[in-house]
């Protein structure tokens, strides 16, 4: 009985680490477009198949070869736009509009940027998201290569690691303010998965120290029994 519930719980731990790895990944970001929201070194865990909303920040791969003006790799940008959506700037106030709603970016755009230094203006169509980085000044974005095709988007970044801090991105309150966007109450289920996969890894090793203890108790007990029976010489 003792080693069946072992084995439940190596059972469970097995199929938790499964399901992150199947919905997680680790990237070190190594350009600085998203600054100040994601330095260079930073760790970033992305969620793999989420819904994307705007405002989320998000990776996407592009091919070898390159998709139109967007060399091959990897990027991290905010998703600004969807599918259907009208983004322009600027407007009277220099902010950038989705669907004539200006958004209010002060608390996530790198220090001293302009929302964006020049005008654009475009219509997406389907299967098309609008990307921008947070450092507007220096990133290279849907501004310079246009909409990027939804199928490159890998997943959304869930948490940002800096040194021994983390923080868990949520959707930044312009877009709910306006009704770009719901509030944020999605699981972080790849991390929750991570978490579950540790915890059961500490239960399973106590779980087998304990094992490992009573199987030595009891054979030292049967011992003495054998001396006492004078069966052991």
């Amino acid at each position: 009985m003792y080693w069946a519930v072992f084995g439940l719980i190596a059972v469970a731990m097995v199929s938790c680490l499964a399901g992150f790895l199947m919905t997680a990944r680790l990237y070190t970001a190594d350009g600085g477009s998203m600054q100040n929201t994601i330095r260079v070194g930073d760790d970033m865990w992305l969620q793999k198949g989420d819904t994307v909303r705007r405002g989320d920040i998000v990776a996407y791969t592009i091919p070898a070869g390159g998709y139109g003006r967007i060399p091959s790799g990897t990027y991290i940008k905010r998703v600004i736009g969807l599918p259907g959506d009208r983004v322009a700037c600027c407007d009277a106030r220099g902010d950038v509009t989705v669907n004539g709603q200006a958004l209010h970016e002060q608390a996530y755009l790198h220090p001293g940027d302009k929302p964006s230094a020049f005008a654009f203006s475009a219509t997406l169509k389907p299967g098309q998201v609008w990307v921008m980085g947070d450092d507007r000044k220096i990133s290279y974005d849907s501004r310079g290569y246009g909409p990027v095709p939804e199928q490159y988007v890998t997943g959304r970044v869930l948490q940002v690691d800096r040194g021994l801090s983390g923080k868990l991105m949520t959707t930044p309150a312009t877009f709910v303010a306006d009704g770009l966007a719901p509030p944020d109450d999605r699981a972080p289920t790849a991390l929750l998965l991570l978490f579950a996969v540790m915890v059961l890894f500490v239960v399973l090793v106590l779980d087998g120290g304990l094992g490992i203890v009573l199987w030595s108790a009891r054979r030292r007990r049967a011992h003495r029994q054998a001396l006492a029976a004078g069966q052991v010489i």
